[in-house]
This record gives C-alpha cells, structure tokens and sequence, in this order.
C-alpha cells in the first residue's frame, strides 16, 4: 500500500472538496446523525460520557434511538466536537476519515486475496467512488451505512478465509461482521444471510465440515462477546415498549426495472443529479464477466454470479411485492444491496483487467503501456468521481438558502446551507427531518402527537398548559400549573425504564395516547424530572468488550513478533 497513499489522499480530498466553502448541505439523513453526533458531544462534556436517551437533541423530548441505532462510530466521532469548535470542519474531516480508511482497508483486503498490488489499487478506488458510496456518504449523509460499507471488503475477505481454509480462519469474519454491527443493522443482517447461506451451502462438501462448525461457533462467540453491550439493551428495550422504527411503507420503495438501472449505470448515474446506482465501473465488470466467463477461475465466477444475481434482485424483476410487508419494511429499498452488487463485480472486472495487462505485458514484452492503460482508468474513475462530486456539491449549494430558525409550520426542512454562523439553527426545535421520531413508542405516530411534543406541550385533558422546561444531557424537568390535581402528558417519550420524580419524590408513570409521559399531578406548581439511566446490562457487557478487543489487539501483535 505504501507505493499509493497519494491516490487514496487524493481521491479522499475529492469527497471534501466542498469544505473549501465554509459550508455543509443539509440535505436527507445528515440532520438525524447531527444531531446524535450533538447528543454524544453534551454527554461528553458534561462528564457524562455516555448515555442511550436524546435529552438535549431531537427537539428534547427523550428519543431513545440510541437502543437500537448503533452508534460506536459516531461517539467516537463526537470526541473532536467537544475539543474543537469548528463543526463544519469536523464533519468533513469525519468524511476524509470514512474515505481514506474505506480506501486502505479495500486495498489491503484485495491485496491479501488476490495477491495483486494493481487490482488492490483499482478495487478499493472504483468501489469506495461509485455513485451509490458517493449517494450515500456525500448527497444524502446516510453515515451509518456509509460507514457499513466500508467493511464490506473485509467481510468478503473473511468469507474466503473462513471457506478456503484448512485451517481454523474464523477471527477475520467475526471482526468483520462486528465492525458492521457497530455501523448499521441492515448491512450486518444482509452479511449474515450472505454468510448463513454459504455455511448451509458448504455443508454438501464433506470436506472440513466439523472444522468449519467448531470455526463458526467461535466466531459466533468472539462476536458475541464484542456486540452483546449493544445487542442485550436493544431486546430489552424492542421487548418492554412496543415501538415503530420508522415510516411504514406500504411497499418497497424507489424499485427500478432492470432497463432503467442499465441506463443509470451507463450514465454512472450522475446526469441529473447523483442517484442511487451500481455505476459504470460495475457495468463494466459485468461486461468483462461475460466476455471472460470461460477464462476465470471457479471462486471468481462465483463471486461474479453471486453480484448478477444481487444486481438482479435489486430490481423489479425479483418478486419484492410478493414478500411478507415486514420484510419489505425492513428492507425499506432494494438498491441497498448495491454496495454488495458494486463489489463482486468491480472485484471480479478488476482481475480480468489485471490478467489482460499481464498477458499484453508478455507478448508486447513491454511493461510501460500496460501500466500507462492502468493508470489511465484510474484517473478516468477519478475524473467521472470528480464530476459526481461537482454537480451534486457546488452546483446546488449555490440554490439552496440557509435555513431559518424554525417555526411548527416550517419545521419540516431538509434541503439548506449550514454554515458557522446559521449552525445552531439545524439544532433548535421545533424541528422535523428524516428520523424526528424513529423508534418513538407507535402511538407517538399517529394523528398530529408528533406537533404537540415538538413544540414541548404539556397536557391535560387534552389541552395545553403553560409550561417551561430545562435539560441537560442526563434529564429533562417540566415545571407547570394545575388549577386542580388531574393526569398531566409530559412531551417526553415514555419506554417504561425511565426515572420520574414529581416534585423531588419518585412516581409511578405510565404511557400516554400519544406515547410520552403520564403523571397524576397535584394542583398549583408541580415539577416532573425525567431522567433514563443506562441498563445495568450495559455497565457489565461493555468492559467485556473492551477487554475482548485488547486481546484481540494484543494477540495480533504476538503474531506479527512470531511472523517477524
């Protein structure tokens, strides 16, 4: 990797071009990871470190997505929020992060698998630019998968390790499905299907079939023991309060036929705009697995069948209206499968590509047009990223106004400028964006429940009293005024784990029609404070695993002394 740092920090650069503005675009998930990025920051500040409940974000009212989004990677990317203040600079060094790393650890992994420093460097650039990374990361800030993807070479490359090994390789597919883990759900339960698959599929081969089983029930419990701190809570949680997770589709969304995604792929999806798409570089792929079928080896066309077939589901050609409508929820949009889909097929052209250049080499006995051709079609992946990058980044933020502090009737705004002097304002409340109450109890998502607790109403009888409230990262207390005692609905979301005190004793509450804070209240002022411990299940699994990654880190430096 040594000889190409300067691709992988150029081609990181390019995905932060932007910040040369001043400005960041505001635009589909990116408010959501903000504002838990904020969240994390106060804990940290106040000496708090940690906490699961959203008190001084997501408009104060105790959303508890913590539990169930992972989030190890966007408290680690907290710790500079609280040291520097600068946050538009901090979230584009957050992505140059994500870009840079995506970039070495593809390298690496195809360089381990393949053996070839050229495919290494063409994999990890086409894969880490393709406009659904670039959709993901850059257009609509959906960080978490961003994040996701990045460890998708390294799940591939435990696969291998795990399968073609007479050995006991089963450390690099547990690592690597827990990285997942920490990112994003979906894209660890897409990696475990994959992985389920493959394991039932090596069961016909009577080869190495016990090995392979004590190998799997290892992984499964290195991974346990490195995840069971998020895992544990999330049941806990999904099983004491009946929550919604986000907007119930009645079908999978934004399908493309199989036409219309050729089409995309063709253009590399970025002639409107950047758009969810394989891209070129995986049309290619897939070209150079047709033509080259009968000259590639048994493991790489069955990664090339294994891409067609995913690039195929991505499509209305698989029968996704036909499923059960909680998978289709689940999935909520078939083109995420295309990281996987860009993958396999970049992975396999690329190896055609090399063998084509070795073997040009070879009769031409000439290594310097080969190598030309090479890095020709890495500055033309390059060049067709740079222009993605340009359309979608400067283009718009010349259009697209700063946000005003929000009112109820303006709250829902997605598309703005933020800069350092108009910052605070994606944070202020009442605020509507993508995710404002996901994993909110259901009866928090019906009727207009969502209004009344954005803009902090206490309730009784169904109507509003007046009210004022302070927060801190830990607690959020109401203070208010009863004509006579009667069930006040205090704006707080209730799971049933929380911490009410009314008026400096601890009440028992329950769960209002509209999914927060139920307390009986007595006449004239009253205080309620609602505070959410973490679960002691967390306090004892979260030094299990850290102490489990210490020694993971310290047997990795053993075997680099033995292997040195």
């Amino acid at each position: 990797m040594s000889k190409y740092p300067n691709t992988f920090l150029l081609t990181a650069f390019f995905s932060i071009a932007n910040l040369r503005s001043g400005q960041i675009l505001a635009r589909g998930d990116f408010i959501y990871h903000l504002q838990r990025i904020e969240s994390f920051a106060d804990l940290i500040k106040e000496h708090q470190w940690f906490g699961l409940r959203n008190f001084t974000t997501f408009n104060q009212i105790g959303v508890a997505n913590n539990y169930f989004y992972p989030y190890v990677y966007i408290w680690i990317w907290a710790i500079p929020f609280v040291l520097i203040n600068n946050p538009i600079v901090l979230y584009y060094a957050g992505l140059f992060v994500i870009m840079l790393t995506g970039l070495a650890l593809t390298y690496w992994c195809v360089l381990k698998y393949s053996g070839s420093k050229y495919q290494a460097l063409l994999v990890s650039v086409f894969f880490m630019t393709t406009p659904y990374h670039t959709f993901l990361l850059v257009n609509g800030a959906v960080l978490g998968e961003s994040l996701a993807c990045t460890f998708i070479p390294l799940f591939f490359y435990g696969l291998h390790k795990f399968f073609s090994s007479d050995k006991h390789n089963w450390q690099i597919l547990a690592i690597a499905l827990t990285l997942t883990a920490y990112a994003h759900v979906l894209t660890f339960l897409l990696e475990v299907i994959i992985t389920v698959g493959a394991y039932l599929i090596s069961l016909f081969y009577k080869a190495h079939r016990l090995m392979r089983f004590i190998s799997a029930v290892k992984a499964v419990i290195l991974f346990a023991m490195l995840t069971a701190f998020f895992w544990v809570p999330f049941l806990q949680e999904w099983l004491q309060t009946d929550i919604q997770t986000t907007v119930v589709l009645p079908n999978v969304a934004w399908l493309s036929d199989f036409g219309n995604l050729i089409t995309l792929m063709l253009t590399n999806a970025s002639l409107t705009g950047v758009v969810a798409s394989p891209g070129l570089a995986s049309f290619i792929g897939l070209i150079l697995i047709t033509v080259f079928w009968r000259k590639l080896d048994f493991e790489y066309r069955v990664i090339g069948i294994f891409g067609i077939i995913l690039l195929l589901c991505s499509t209305s050609l698989f029968p996704w209206y036909a499923l059960p409508s909680a998978i289709q929820n689940t999935i909520q949009f078939p083109y995420r499968l295309f990281n996987l889909v860009s993958f396999c097929l970049i992975l396999v052209g690329a190896h055609v590509v090399v063998q084509i250049m070795q073997k040009s080499r070879k009769l031409a006995q000439d290594s310097v047009r080969p190598l030309f051709l090479f890095f020709a079609i890495i500055g033309g992946g390059l060049v067709m990223y740079m222009s993605m990058l340009s359309f979608n980044n400067r283009a718009k933020l010349t259009k697209i106004p700063y946000t005003q502090p929000t009112t109820l009737k303006t709250a829902f705004n997605t598309d703005y400028k933020l800069d350092k002097n108009n910052y605070e304002v994606a944070l202020q409340s009442p605020r509507k964006f993508f995710g404002t109450i996901d994993y909110a109890p259901k009866p928090t998502w019906l009727g207009n429940h969502q209004d009344t607790l954005i803009t902090h109403q206490v309730l009784v009888n169904n109507k509003k009293v007046r009210s004022h409230f302070e927060t801190n990262s830990r607690m959020i207390t109401y203070h208010f005024k009863l004509q006579k005692a009667g069930w006040a609905d205090v704006p707080v979301l209730h799971y049933g784990n929380e911490v009410v005190k009314l008026n400096g004793r601890s009440t028992s509450a329950k769960m209002s029609q509209r999914g927060s804070t139920l307390v009986k209240a007595k006449r004239g002022w009253n205080t309620v404070t609602i505070s959410a411990p973490l679960p002691w299940t967390f306090k004892v699994l979260l030094p299990v695993a850290i102490i489990t990654w210490l020694g993971i880190i310290g047997w990795w430096i053993r075997q680099r002394k033995t292997n040195l």
